[in-house]
């Protein structure tokens, strides 16, 4: 038996079973990117100068630490913390501001033209941003599960 007291404010409802799955699909690719490439690293190490071996190593660093902090967030989730709004936002705000990060690097230092291809990710995360960051900070759900 479950000895967790339930009160209807506290069901994960609504729209935030899509910030789960949202969640869990990010858990996911975050550990997939991390393991391909750390695979593609493994024969680069020695050569550290080259950019493309640097990009890499910037890609691997951001997506080890997403996937750590989306493992927490995650957690916060799950233990319904109080502290969850603030940090799925800051979660949020971190993909958008590595997505620009990752599209000027490819620019910069790989030379990569800047075209509507490479730039969907950061579109795709500014729909993202503008649809759930308002959405945790004024929902009454999210406030009635997480904040009272």
């Amino acid at each position: 038996m479950d000895n967790r007291e339930h009160t209807p404010g506290q069901e994960i409802g609504g729209w935030l079973w899509l910030a789960v799955l949202w969640l869990f699909i990010g858990v996911m690719s975050y550990l997939i990117s991390a393991i391909d490439l750390q695979g593609m690293l493994r024969g680069s190490y020695g050569n550290l100068a080259d950019p493309q071996v640097r990009m890499l190593l910037f890609y691997l660093g951001s997506r080890v630490g997403l996937l750590g902090y989306s493992v927490w967030v995650a957690f916060l989730f799950y233990q319904r913390k109080r502290v969850l709004p603030f940090a799925v936002i800051t979660l949020i705000i971190a993909e958008l501001i590595l997505s620009g990060i990752d599209l000027l690097l490819l620019d910069s230092l790989l030379f990569f033209p800047l075209d509507i291809e490479s730039a969907l990710s950061v579109f795709r995360a500014l729909i993202v941003a503008a649809i759930a960051i308002p959405y945790f900070c004024f929902s009454q759900r999210v406030k009635r599960t997480f904040v009272k």
